[in-house]
């Protein structure tokens, strides 16, 4: 009897047919299989069919996708929180209050120099995150320009009613 004809018939290990799957699934490439494996093409074939490796891939892939949309919807919905909580800092900010509104008023705004324009770009950017289209058109840096002259103007025209006020008491 030959080396060939004593081999037939014989049943794979376990553990050689999931060497075998494992060799399959980083080719996806049956000569790979056997050239790896030493072993013979209806032997590869054979058990290809029978521990069903294109479905075991596909269920593994599925799962990977599932397990990656996950993760990716987290991290999207952790991004979204936080770009909420900065516009509503921002808009503290730009309302020239010090506390924070998120954190009950406890928290001291840093100092920051609010212009609209990053207020924009926080709307902006929380739309995109959420999905939704950018309808809003863009402003221009001359109406930002304007709109931050006009709220320059009106603090010295606060601060004059404060001084006036304080002056006729």
């Amino acid at each position: 009897m030959t080396k060939k004809q004593d081999n037939r018939g014989k049943v794979l290990t376990p553990l050689k047919r999931e060497q075998m799957f494992k060799v399959y699934v980083a080719s996806k490439h049956l000569p790979s299989v056997i050239r790896q494996c030493s072993v013979s093409k209806p032997t590869a074939i054979k058990y290809k069919r029978i521990d069903k490796w294109e479905e075991r891939l596909e269920k593994i892939q599925l799962k990977a996708a599932k397990i990656a949309d996950n993760t990716e919807s987290k991290r999207l919905a952790e991004n979204l929180q936080l770009v909420k909580k900065a516009k509503l800092v921002w808009v503290t900010a730009l309302l020239g209050k010090t506390k924070c509104p998120h954190c009950s008023g406890s928290v001291v705004v840093p100092s920051l120099d609010p212009k609209f324009i990053d207020l924009d770009k926080l709307v902006r950017l929380e739309e995109f995150l959420s999905g939704s289209p950018d309808s809003r058109q863009e402003i221009s840096g001359d109406q930002i320009d304007d709109i931050e002259e006009l709220k320059q103007l009106l603090r010295q025209k606060k601060e004059k009613l404060k001084n006036l006020s304080s002056k006729s008491k």
